[in-house]
């Protein structure tokens, strides 16, 4: 019997305990309100957080000043930075997040999350070197540079050869080595070789798909480079007409192709015929003169595709991308002087149709 009253006590003392807390919890007692307030004093009563970034001037004469700065949140970034450096008989360049020019360059709008080292890079203007180029088979471009050791390579133009891409330049053949230059002639990487040295260009292949020199997609290979091409390329969605007529009923253009390589002597032999007006209504927007004087990605050479050239493009609509479902025009005319071939990238078919309808346009271009 002690021991049943005694678990009972206890019972009733913990109940009443339960109850407590869950009205402490539930209702906006005083005693909770003193509590918020005493860890909202705590909590504002915390240092806030601050982040150094320690500026590193490897061996500098005049250091950097100051030599430390700080970013305190909310604020991301420095926004600006200390006063530069001096080391004699050489020149500053920048800031790093590692040594000797390493890891990403630091400034004043880069994002401090954390504490942080940054090191000064230091180059001589005079430990300069001779960089010449073998082409490979190439032609035009910068034949030689002057690299300073230690700095990015020097501005530069890149060479062409008929049927490949450029894809940089390399101390070794076939891409081997280091390269230093990129397909763009961007710097791959600084300098630094301390002696007269020749670059070699490497060449590549497009594969359908790529992106052409223009910018628009290679949908078409013949495998070779002649006649002054290889490829074909589609110019973008971007650049494309809706609602354009073929040109004029009534004038026969003759003489137009169906094949592969045709297209560009088609569209220049209607520009001819028609010149800056159809004959018909006299619009100047008709399908081939949109394609011949188009200018998109340096090149002014685009034109309307002939027949067999647009259907390599209508297989090759998904790569190419953008296409609608309507109606397209070739650069083929009818064996009449008022219809032209036009195809329908929705359900496909082929359409001998009045060259007055207003169809879609989309120009391709030969490298």
């Amino acid at each position: 019997m002690r021991t049943h009253r005694k678990t009972s006590g206890t019972f009733v003392a913990a109940l009443g305990m339960a109850v407590s807390l869950l009205l402490l919890a539930t209702c906006e007692s005083p005693l909770l309100e003193e509590i918020r307030e005493a860890n909202a004093l705590a909590t504002s009563s915390e240092e806030p957080i601050v982040y150094s970034v320690t500026f590193d001037n490897q061996g500098a004469d005049v250091p950097a000043e100051p030599e430390i700065m700080t970013v305190t949140p909310p604020a991301r970034t420095l926004g600006s930075l200390p006063t530069e450096p001096q080391k004699d008989g050489l020149s500053f360049d920048g800031w790093w997040t590692a040594p000797n020019r390493r890891g990403t360059e630091f400034v004043g709008s880069t994002i401090v999350d954390a504490d942080i080292t940054v090191y000064a890079f230091w180059y001589d203007d005079s430990d300069v070197y001779e960089v010449t180029f073998d082409r490979a088979g190439g032609s035009g471009g910068t034949s030689s540079v002057n690299a300073t050791y230690g700095r990015p390579m020097p501005s530069a133009t890149a060479p062409t050869k008929g049927g490949y891409r450029f894809d940089g330049y390399f101390t070794l053949s076939n891409g081997g080595g280091d390269q230093y230059y990129t397909g763009d002639m961007e710097s791959a990487r600084n300098w630094d070789i301390q002696a007269p040295t020749q670059l070699i260009a490497n060449w590549g292949v497009y594969e359908i798909g790529d992106t052409g020199p223009a910018g628009g997609i290679v949908f078409y290979d013949k495998g070779e480079y002649t006649n002054g091409w290889r490829y074909l390329e589609a110019a973008p969605a971007s650049t494309e007409w809706t609602n354009r007529p073929w040109g004029g009923i009534g004038t026969l253009v003759g003489g137009t192709e169906t094949a592969i390589g045709t297209g560009k002597a088609n569209t220049q032999a209607i520009v001819t015929e028609y010149g800056d007006e159809e004959p018909r209504h006299g619009r100047a927007d008709y399908a081939a003169k949109l394609c011949a004087d188009l200018e998109y990605g340096g090149k002014t050479d685009w034109f309307l595709p002939s027949m067999d050239e647009l259907q390599e493009m209508y297989l090759r609509r998904g790569l190419i991308g953008g296409f609608s479902s309507d109606t397209y025009w070739s650069s083929t005319e009818n064996t009449n002087a008022d219809q032209a071939w036009g195809r329908t990238f929705g359900t496909g078919p082929w359409w001998a149709s009045s060259k007055s309808l207003g169809f879609s346009v989309r120009a391709a271009r030969a490298f």
